[in-house]
């Protein structure tokens, strides 16, 4: 390998989230951010479904705003959090204080 690559720092690479959202993972982007439950009223529901619409169909590269949004998504999902169109709830694991308190 040539000495420049070999002493040249970490770089990233890039991953291509915008073809996969408009082929392999096009699916699961639609079935999670434009379904009732991706609904948690952080953002108008139109604007989420114009974003997801405009990708697939190749009109715009959204693919770094609905990354964001796949990943919130999914992490309310896996810690149950509320959202502010849902009525609040206890987190998994934590108890609720007893009437009265």
């Amino acid at each position: 390998m040539p000495p420049e690559v070999l002493g040249r720092g970490k770089q990233g690479f890039a991953v291509p989230l915008a073809r996969w959202f408009r082929g392999p993972l096009s699916a699961l982007l639609r079935d999670t951010l434009c379904a009732p439950a991706g609904r948690r009223g952080y953002f108008a529901p139109g604007a989420v479904d114009r974003m997801v619409d405009d990708h697939v169909l190749g009109k715009a590269d959204h693919a770094h705003h609905l990354w964001a949004l796949l990943i919130l998504e999914l992490w309310h999902r896996e810690f149950r959090v509320a959202s502010i169109a849902a009525p609040p709830s206890a987190p998994r694991g934590i108890p609720t204080p007893a009437a009265g308190v």
